[in-house]
């Protein structure tokens, strides 16, 4: 069996593999950098991480479809996700429910076993958390998640979505 045809019929696995790939090396080398020192990252270290985790998303899912889609897959990837309308709410709770999860889990770890677990909101940190977040749909929702529905049903692709 021939690479592409492989990649044709392992298309999620090929995908998975691609953005994970790109995405754990990159945080690799900059913990390496770092003296793999979780403790000590400067905000410099974790803006890196974050646009990593998001050009693994991205890059897995353009290149995917690419290779098995060609032009007509990237205006199809790109026009639905500029169909995608959400509401004042659904923006809100998009936008605010990483900080509220992480209140939720690091105040009660503050208070009980130390203060190192204080959250630490880094407004350009935030920001560019938002941003990266966004560019990873073009990989889970452009390019995944319509690839695991067509395989599964509703539960089980949000437990590969997760």
């Amino acid at each position: 069996m021939t690479l592409g045809l492989w990649l044709r019929r392992q298309s999620l696995i090929a995908y998975f593999a691609l953005a994970y790939g790109i995405s754990w090396s990159g945080i690799v080398i900059v913990l390496g950098v770092s003296g793999f020192d979780l403790t000590d990252l400067r905000p410099l270290d974790t803006c890196a991480i974050f646009v990593l985790m998001a050009l693994d998303l991205i890059a897995g899912g353009l290149a995917s479809t690419t290779h098995l889609e060609g032009r007509a897959g990237l205006r199809q990837l790109w026009s639905s996700l500029a169909r995608w309308q959400v509401g004042t709410r659904g923006c809100a709770l998009a936008l605010l429910t990483l900080p509220a999860v992480l209140l939720a889990v690091l105040s009660p770890l503050r208070v009980l076993l130390d203060a190192a677990f204080a959250p630490r909101f880094q407004c350009p940190l935030l920001a560019i958390e938002r941003v990266t977040g966004a560019f990873e749909e073009v990989g889970w929702t452009g390019f995944a998640t319509p690839r695991l529905f067509a395989r599964h049903q509703l539960f089980a692709t949000g437990l590969s979505s997760a």
